[in-house]
């Protein structure tokens, strides 16, 4: 096994084979789901439509063997996400709940670990139950982390709390 991070988008599928998307995104640019993956804090993702059941996916592609044990999410203020899920699913429909928490309503990066996920997924989605703000949802950065399974041993499994500086941007 070795660690893993889910990537710096550069896109909604790059890098391959990941995609990023959403319920809901601003028909901005500068405002797309994959933008909450892009390891830039001036940068977010804007979903125009109210929580609840408003949700960012990460897609790992066909032949994921990613096991996330934690996230990172940093909100943009008073717009952010306050009750959520963290869920896991190989087909995109039937989702398996690992977290459910909330999150404060500031832009610091707050870490959740699910750490007794043991589970591969292809794909993982954060699903919006409420948002600190009625109209919108607004998030600057997501990251995910855990481990790859199958891969060669690279150091013993740490999840690992120091997203700042990919967070950061």
């Amino acid at each position: 096994m070795t660690d893993w991070n889910s990537p710096t988008m550069t896109a909604a599928n790059a890098p391959s084979p990941y995609v990023v998307s959403a319920s809901s995104e601003s028909t901005l640019a500068t405002y797309k789901a994959w933008k909450a993956f892009d390891g830039n804090s001036g940068t977010f993702w804007n979903a125009p439509t109210a929580p609840p059941n408003v949700w960012i996916m990460l897609d790992c592609g066909v032949d994921s063997n990613y096991v996330a044990k934690a996230c990172a999410i940093k909100n943009y203020a008073k717009l952010g996400l306050k009750d959520f899920k963290v869920q896991g699913s190989n087909n995109g429909s039937d989702w398996t709940d690992l977290l459910s928490d909330t999150a404060a309503n500031n832009t610091t990066v707050q870490n959740f670990s699910f750490s007794g996920n043991s589970t591969v997924y292809r794909y993982y989605r954060i699903l919006c139950i409420t948002g600190h703000y009625s109209d919108e949802l607004d998030v600057y950065e997501i990251s995910f982390s855990g481990i790859e399974e199958g891969g060669e041993p690279e150091s013993n499994l740490v999840i690992n709390y120091h997203y700042s500086q990919k967070m950061m941007g």
